[in-house]
Order: C-alpha cells, then sequence, then structure tokens
C-alpha cells in the first residue's frame, strides 16, 4: 500500500470565544489544539477533545463540519473506520464545498480497496480545490491499484507540480516508476524523498528495491539493513536481503532470508514481481559454489510475448482465465493467475492487483 496523509483543519479562531457563557471555561486551549492535531495527541485525545467541541453546542455551519472532519482524522489514525466515514459524510452534508473530508473519506475508501469511490472522492476534492496536491496523489494512487497507470502518472506529476517537495508522493511516484520498470526515474524520487524524510520504512521498502532491479546490491543491502534496524522482521527487507545473498553465492543464507520473509508475509514474491524481480528457481538449490543467478527482470506491465515456458496456447487459456479471476476479485485468485500465467499477457496487472490487494 502507498503512503496516504490524513488531513485536518484548524478550528475558525473566532468560534472558541464565548465571553460570559461558560463554555470557555469547559473548552481549554489543548482541547483545541488537540482537536486541530496539534500537540501531538493520540487519536483517542484528538478524537475526544473534538466531540468536547461538538457537544459545546456553539458550533454550526463550516465550523461545524471542521470538527467533524478531524474526528473522523482521529477514527481513521485509530483505523475505526466505520466511525471515520460516518465522521466524514456528516461534514460533508453540514457543508458540501468542504474539500478535506472528500479528501479524508477517500482515503477510507482506498483503504478498503474501493478503488472508483476512493477517485469520485478525489475528483470532488479536486474540483473544490483544484490546487489540492494530495487529492491528486490519493487517485494517482488508487488509478495505480486499478491498472490504470497512466492516469497515475499523470496525477503523480500534477501533485508534485502543485508541492514539489512532498515526500509522500514522490515516493508514490518512485513506487509509480518502479512498476512500470523505468528505475533510474524511481532511484531519483526515492532519492528525493528520502533526503526529506530520511530513513521513512515505505519509502526504504521502494529504493531498496529499486537497487535491486539496478543491480546495486550494496546500495540494496544499505537499505535493507536500514529497515532491519528499525524492524528486525520486516518481509521487504528479508526477502531482498535474501535475494542479494543468493545473487553472491550464499544460497543457504539466502534461503533463510527468504522463508523468514515469507512467514511474515506469505505474499512477499508476488509484492517483488510487481517490481520485476525474481530469481531463478534453480538459484536456491544450488551450491554455493555455483555460478551465481542473476536476478531475472521481467518486463513492464503490459501485454507479452509467450516465451520458452509459456506457449501461445497457454496465453490463450491465460484471457479466459483473467475474466474469471475479475469476477472473482479475491487475493488467491490472482494470485493463481500469477502462478498459472507468468508470462502472459494480463501477469503484470495481477501482480498490480495481488500487491493492492496485499495491505
Amino acid at each position: 500500500m502507498r503512503t496516504v496523509s490524513i488531513f485536518v483543519a484548524a478550528i475558525v479562531t473566532g468560534a472558541v470565544c464565548f465571553p460570559g457563557t461558560g463554555v470557555a471555561a469547559a473548552l481549554t486551549p489543548q482541547q483545541i489544539g488537540w482537536c486541530e492535531g496539534k500537540g501531538s495527541p493520540t487519536p483517542a485525545e484528538q478524537a475526544a477533545a473534538c466531540t468536547a467541541m461538538m457537544q459545546s453546542g456553539k458550533y454550526s455551519g463550516h465550523g461545524l463540519a471542521i470538527l467533524y472532519n478531524n474526528r473522523c482524522s482521529a477514527y481513521y489514525e485509530k483505523r475505526d473506520n466505520d466511525l471515520a466515514m460516518k465522521d466524514c459524510d456528516q461534514a460533508i452534508k453540514i457543508d458540501r464545498n468542504y474539500a478535506r473530508p472528500y479528501y479524508n473519506r477517500g482515503l477510507i475508501h482506498y483503504r478498503k480497496d474501493d478503488y472508483d469511490r476512493a477517485i469520485k472522492d478525489s475528483d470532488d476534492a479536486i474540483r473544490l480545490d483544484p490546487s489540492y496536491a494530495n487529492a491528486y496523489d490519493t487517485r494517482a494512487n488508487a488509478y495505480s491499484d486499478k491498472g490504470d497507470h497512466e492516469r497515475a502518472m499523470r496525477d503523480y506529476n500534477e501533485s508534485l507540480r502543485l508541492a514539489p517537495n512532498n515526500p509522500i508522493s514522490l515516493a508514490n511516484r518512485c513506487d509509480e516508476y518502479a512498476v512500470l520498470r523505468q528505475y533510474q526515474a524511481a532511484r531519483r524520487d526515492c532519492d528525493e524523498s528520502l533526503r526529506i524524510r530520511p530513513d521513512h520504512v515505505n519509502t526504504l521498502h521502494h529504493r531498496g528495491e529499486v537497487f535491486l532491479a539496478l543491480g546495486d546490491l550494496d546500495r540494496a543491502a544499505a537499505d535493507f539493513a536500514n529497515l532491519l534496524r528499525q524492524k528486525p522482521k520486516d518481509a521487504h527487507a528479508l526477502y531482498g536481503r535474501g535475494m542479494i545473498k543468493l545473487k553472491r553465492g550464499d544460497v543457504v543464507g539466502g534461503n533463510e532470508d527468504i522463508a523468514a520473509a515469507k512467514a511474515v508475509r506469505d505474499d512477499i514474491a508476488a509484492v517483488f514481481a510487481s517490481y520485476g524481480l525474481s530469481v531463478d528457481p534453480a538459484a536456491s538449490i544450488q551450491p554455493a559454489s555455483a555460478v551465481q543467478p542473476a536476478l531475472a527482470i521481467p518486463p513492464a506491465p503490459a501485454a507479452r510475448a509467450p516465451t520458452a515456458s509459456t506457449s501461445a496456447g497457454d496465453c490463450a487459456q491465460a484471457e479466459t482465465h483473467w475474466k474469471s479471476v475479475e469476477e472473482m476479485k479475491t487475493l488467491e485468485a490472482y494470485q493463481d493467475h500469477l502462478a498459472r500465467f507468468p508470462n502472459c499477457a494480463f501477469a503484470g496487472l495481477a501482480a498490480v492487483r495481488v500487491k493492492g490487494l496485499a495491505k
């Protein structure tokens, strides 16, 4: 899953001072700040602060919509999607011209893999605020996970035109470039994102995999080592380190790391495949003294010609199988298609679907 950013808004200042009513004493500066996300509140503290402000009875119109939007963001951070959705719905009901709750509701839809609704809410946020860079980024994420890479790249580019130093959009476009096998462009975006936001886990995942694809094993190993210092059981880092060990002839160590990665995340091989990264299966059984296995990099997601291991007849069957898989839309179905038809027309899209569902 790509990185996203939830948005809260500042409370309208004039709405929080009520001389002579006693409400000002009930609503402390800390509560007001917490509802705005200031002072590093926990999601529970932020939600409680916004609730207290709602219950004061002194907010209406746009001010009340802000409170519901901010509590929506708190529930989103708590991963309480249902409550978050209700609050964003309420914020929109109160003020249909307020862009932020559309954007935040789009994030909830995206988390729930409802990409069409994520796109629709992002459309509305952009319609209301054409300069909303993060809304373009979220819509790009949804387009990418639907396999529409052309629209995804267009939206990432627009997001970064509006906010050139946004590390989230840089990291997400890095990931998109990697899926499209444009590894040098991916590296540039990941480098810049990590310069702005050092040691970010998701971005290190992307860059480590990009370095692997470029054959820069030392830099890939450094990124995976950084990840494992932060998260000793990080599946991406373990799998990537295992691939590097296999490349360098350490079959035992490579197999151990890959097994450890799969124990954490059983679909990790499919995730790497979405970036065009795999290892010749024979590599895992060769002795350490044998010829070092090469990393195999399949072409970018697109129609692929049959290879020696996949006949034209097999690929003819792939289209029929893909239609049934798209009706089921389950992780297991996409994984099965990728395993059966790894070199046919829909393999790249299947890998993207697996990545999107295996969050």
